[in-house]
């Protein structure tokens, strides 16, 4: 029997063949780990095994050192220097261009990138994704490169403070664009903008964070007619943008199959007619509705009816909302899907009441609660009941008002660790 067992259990001990490994997982290892030549050489010789995923099916690379062996690469697909710690010259970006250009679909440049020309990217015509995140590039270089990028897919900008958005007038050069998004870039969004955008009909992602909106109300209606296939659109930070625009979008084709709405800290508003609540009952569709810093502050009533409507909601956000006491939050709650997986929400100081629990059938997998002001009382009913699903938390309460005993803090830091 006793050698049965150790048979039986043998393989268990046995010491793995790194060799066996899959070609495509290696490949996926070895991305993570070119910060210098020595360590491509490294790797390579290790054994014709790795030799050949080094040299021929590596997808990924992350330079982060100087004078980066490119050359030992022939079928990278993606280049990233987010976690670059020098910066990368305009030779050395053509240099990764000569070698790569074939294969490359995917680009992101950032601060340690700034000061070289984007130029050589013209030549990977099969580029789909490109990003730029903290770099100076300018509308001029922008617009010459996507000329060139018939193919691309996806074009992420982020604090790229020295774009003006004039590049945006050419982008119907990217006919199969499917996804813009500009961050905090200060850029102006003018009318000749919104015509070039009119004209991506693959576009499912629009997102316009942080800029300045320069067209009136129908310009952006004649622009959503053409979008027949948004499913996320975000506004997010345009102070701009009223219930003058959200009725123009709700009014929109691509209304009843939007998917993901961000209007956080716009100049939405629950007063006039039809207010917010209302407006935002012609999205059915929605699964993430984010309205952090909205001046959402009347109609309980509404908001829960437009609550009861989005039966496929999965994440929603009330940060900083004015108008939520006790009893709303308890109508929002009530009113939630059991579909709902992701709440975040931030009290206001004055808060004294229990958070009412959510109701039996939700089952919140994150938690995103901010009452720094509220007492530990009010706060643990919701964090006992929510506890059994979540599987992301981040909750900040106060301990120095007279309900934080050594029990309610035992209680709370038990709760946190479960």
């Amino acid at each position: 029997m006793y050698a049965v067992d150790a048979l039986e259990h043998s393989h268990i001990y046995r010491t793995p063949d790194w060799a066996q490994l899959p070609e495509n997982l290696l490949a996926q290892v070895f991305g993570w780990l070119w910060s210098s030549p020595a360590s491509c050489a490294s790797i390579s010789e290790a054994c014709k095994t790795w030799r050949h995923v080094v040299h021929n099916t590596c997808p990924n690379l992350y330079p982060r050192g100087r004078a980066f062996a490119y050359e030992r690469f022939s079928s990278v697909q993606r280049l990233d220097y987010a976690a670059r710690a020098v910066h990368l010259t305009s030779g050395e970006l053509a240099r990764a261009v000569q070698v790569t250009k074939h294969t490359l679909v995917d680009v992101h440049l950032s601060g340690t990138c700034s000061g070289i020309e984007v130029a050589p990217l013209q030549e990977c015509v099969h580029l789909r994704r490109l990003s730029f995140s903290d770099t100076d590039v300018r509308d001029v270089a922008l617009a010459s490169l996507l000329r060139h990028l018939p193919e691309l897919g996806h074009l992420g900008l982020s604090h790229c403070y020295h774009l003006r958005g004039d590049f945006l007038c050419i982008l119907d050069a990217c006919p199969l664009l499917t996804s813009l998004a500009i961050y905090h870039c200060g850029m102006h969004i003018t009318e000749l903008a919104l015509q070039a955008v009119a004209q991506l009909s693959h576009l499912e992602v629009l997102s316009l964070e942080f800029c300045d909106l320069l067209f009136p109300p129908s310009s952006l209606q004649a622009t959503l007619e053409h979008l027949g296939s948004l499913r996320s659109f975000s506004m997010a930070g345009n102070t701009a943008f009223t219930n003058d625009y959200l009725k123009c979008v709700a009014g929109s084709p691509c209304a009843p199959l939007l998917e993901d709405l961000d209007l956080s800290r716009t100049s939405i508003s629950t007063m006039g007619d039809p207010g917010a609540w209302v407006l935002l009952q012609h999205f059915p569709s929605l699964r993430r509705l984010r309205l952090a810093d909205c001046s959402l502050v009347q109609g309980v009533d509404a908001m829960a009816a437009l609550l009861w409507r989005l039966g496929s909601l999965e994440a929603l956000d009330l940060c900083r909302a004015p108008g939520l006491n006790a009893e709303a939050l308890r109508l929002v709650l009530a009113a939630s899907g059991a579909g709902l997986r992701e709440l975040a929400l931030e009290l206001p100081s004055r808060w004294r009441a229990p958070l009412p629990p959510p109701h039996p059938g939700l089952a919140l997998r994150a938690l995103h609660l901010d009452a720094g002001g509220v007492g530990a009382a009010s706060v643990l009913p919701i964090l006992r009941a929510c506890a059994p699903t979540l599987v992301r938390l981040f909750v900040a309460f106060s301990l120095a008002r007279r309900d934080a005993t050594p029990d309610a803090v035992a209680g709370a830091l038990g709760t946190l660790r479960g």
